[in-house]
């Protein structure tokens, strides 16, 4: 038995003597004359939890990521809005040999956006007609991304505002992506296009 060091508690009466040993546990000297190891000093014991504390496996703060680009724009974290589509300089009117006019369209995004309908209509500068299904696209890019599956022109008339089902899901557009459209005239007149893409924008604030 190591010896005693401390006397640490005594309440006058017999055998109740308390000491600290060498080893910082706490002894009581019992009524029958032997020592008996009642508890730890509260030093001893703070030392103990620390060491405790220190062997526990640390939780850590996860940082907390951006979430990955989706292909498609989340609907829920999006605004409806309309990318206008409108011709600066009327498309000339075919040549000679049933060659088409010819021009092109270009919108640059200015925030994230995804097209889902697209809405157009041709008028014939001179005859101040809609001639929709004398027109065709032949040329439909987001960005570098061809928008027409097939590769093959398609009828203006498909896009015209009253079409049925005419819901689209063109490929997401970042900010400065440049979206292209071209049209064929296949009338003896220059047309206008007018028109937009109806789609969902995000960070609308």
């Amino acid at each position: 038995m190591s010896s005693m060091v401390e006397l640490i508690g005594y309440d006058g009466g017999e055998g109740d003597d308390f000491f600290v040993g060498d080893d910082g546990a706490i002894y009581e000297v019992g009524d029958d004359g032997m020592v008996y190891e009642v508890g730890a000093r509260r030093g001893r014991m703070r030392r103990q939890k620390r060491r405790q504390a220190r062997r526990a496996p640390q939780q850590v703060a996860l940082k907390k990521l951006p979430p990955v680009r989706r292909s498609s724009l989340d609907p829920s974290q999006a605004r409806r809005q309309v990318v206008g589509i409108v011709t600066l300089t009327p498309i000339p009117g075919a040549i000679g040999g049933g060659q088409p006019g010819e021009g092109t369209v270009q919108v640059n995004i200015q925030r994230d956006f995804q097209g889902q309908r697209l809405v157009l209509s041709a008028f014939d500068t001179v005859a101040n007609i809609e001639v929709n299904v004398a027109v065709t696209i032949n040329q439909f890019l987001v960005g570098s991304v061809n928008q027409l599956p097939a590769g093959d022109p398609i009828g203006l008339v498909a896009f015209r505002p009253d079409a049925i089902d005419s819901w689209l899901s063109l490929s997401p557009a970042s900010p400065g992506v440049i979206i292209r459209i071209g049209f064929q005239n296949f009338s003896p007149n220059p047309v206008v296009i007018t028109g937009g893409i109806y789609g969902m924008t995000q960070n609308p604030d």
